[in-house]
């Protein structure tokens, strides 16, 4: 195991730094891609939601404003055609005065009648619905486009409310000089607003009228002309409903508002402002109610449109992210080309270290090896010297044991042998003084006797012998 640990150390040298890199890269890329995917999740829908809640802004703006635009022209209604009939009737007032100051006291006054006459008949409007008259104090039509009132009197006509107007026009003409009157001529029409004039030359007075709903179905028109050339995105679109049948449906909305989506747009179309969402198609449509035209403002945008758009910007930048993966990829592989031979550099010192090392370690072994083999016989020759050392030294001991002993009975025999030696000095030199009697006189005391150093000497190397048998 050790032998083989040995041998895959170099090899994982090269391959731990690849292997490590190969998955670091892996892991980054995956990692990279997952934070990709959940990124654009995220903001997909968090696009989607702006996305919504811009253009519910947009539109309710829009909505607002289109009606805000619709009550301010409505409400300018009567302005704009008191405007109007003012600026007609003075024109016809101009040139009628133009053409009498001109001839006046050069032709007859007859002929400057049917000049002013044939003047003032070319100006009419809105198909000779609108038109410039004259009429003179006593009620005389002196002009008008309706052939069946021309040169006759209409002092006595009496309007759809029962008023005598044409009175009233000439009363105002003499105490105001001009005025705006109304009135409603038949039953059926809306109301008329006029406006005379006094010319001050033959008792005659201008006017013309208009009709408020001709005024009103003119600016429905213009409004509606207008939305109709409104450039709209790809993805909102407009459309008017009125009485809950489509008046307006922009180019955007032809897609969406037909068939069933009318039909649900229909059933769903109330005074309240509201959003409303058509499954069919995935658009949201906002109604808005304006009750002085009766129309139904609609205001609506493509969520599919928008995701497809967004569909197709995640699809550019994600090949941007494929191009980006594959330069780390790239780069990676390069960093594993250099990592590699780097490491096979590397792995080849290694190598070459382990393989001296290798060496090293089968000389020792084999210096061990031998070492082993001689070791049993240097340890039994080493045994033996020892053995032979511990008997020299046991037998060193013996002999020292017995030195001491000897040496002690040495001693024990030196001192009796001492005092023989003391015994047959004194015997010599009683000897020599010739004193080997056995019993004496005494000296010191007359009469007694005592024994002599002899015997007296016997008995004492006697005692001494008995005394060390006894030992």
């Amino acid at each position: 195991m050790k032998l083989l640990s040995e041998k895959w150390i170099p090899r994982l040298i090269v391959i731990t730094p690849l292997l490590t890199l190969a998955v670091v890269t892996f892991l980054i890329v995956y990692f990279y891609a997952q934070r990709f995917n959940y990124y654009f999740e995220e903001e997909s829908r968090r696009y989607m939601a702006e996305f919504v809640k811009v253009e519910k802004k947009q539109g309710e703006e829009f909505v607002k404003d289109l009606g805000l635009l619709l009550e301010y022209k409505d409400n300018r209604i009567e302005e704009e055609i008191k405007k109007t009939l003012t600026e007609r009737v003075n024109i016809a007032y101009d040139t009628a005065k133009y053409i009498y100051d001109t001839y006046h006291g050069k032709i007859s006054d007859q002929m400057i009648k049917q000049q002013i006459k044939d003047a003032l008949h070319k100006m009419v409007w809105h198909q000779k619905r609108n038109y410039i008259w004259i009429t003179d104090f006593e009620g005389n039509n002196i002009l008008s486009a309706n052939e069946q009132i021309n040169d006759k009197n209409i002092l006595d006509y009496k309007d759809a409310d029962g008023r005598l107007i044409i009175r009233e026009e000439i009363d105002l003409v003499k105490q105001h000089e001009e005025g705006f009157l109304t009135t409603y001529f038949r039953d059926n029409q809306s109301e008329q607003l006029m406006y005379v004039k006094n010319f001050g030359h033959y008792d005659w007075f201008f006017g013309t009228g208009r009709h408020r709903g001709d005024a009103k179905a003119e600016l429905m028109q213009s409004t509606l002309k207008m939305l109709r050339e409104m450039p709209t995105d790809m993805t909102a679109f407009i459309a008017i409903f009125n009485q809950n049948e489509p008046l307006l449906i922009s180019k955007g909305a032809r897609a969406y508002i037909h068939d069933e989506n009318v039909r649900q747009i229909q059933h769903s179309l109330n005074d309240k402002s509201s959003w409303y969402y058509l499954p069919s198609q995935k658009a949201l449509i906002l109604s808005e109610y304006f009750e002085p035209f009766g129309w139904h403002l609609i205001y609506g945008f493509d969520i599919t449109h928008f995701t497809e758009k967004l569909q197709l910007q995640i699809g550019e930048l994600s090949d941007e992210i494929d191009a980006e993966r594959l330069n780390i990829i790239m780069a990676s592989l390069f960093v594993l080309v250099i990592v590699g031979g780097f490491s096979l550099l590397l792995s080849r010192r290694i190598i070459a270290i382990f393989e001296r090392y290798q060496k090293e370690v089968s000389i020792r072994e084999s210096v061990l090896r031998e070492l082993n083999e001689t070791l049993e016989k240097r340890v039994s020759e080493e045994v033996d010297r020892h053995r032979e050392k511990e008997n020299m030294l046991i037998q060193q001991s013996k002999m020292a044991a017995m030195g001491d002993m000897i040496s002690m009975i040495a001693h024990q025999w030196r001192q009796p042998l001492n005092q023989l030696s003391y015994i047959f000095m004194n015997i010599e030199g009683a000897y020599e003084h010739k004193e080997y009697t056995w019993i004496k006189k005494s000296k010191r005391e007359p009469g007694s006797w005592s024994l002599c150093p002899i015997p007296l000497m016997i008995l004492e190397i006697f005692s001494v012998l008995t005394r060390h048998v006894k030992h």
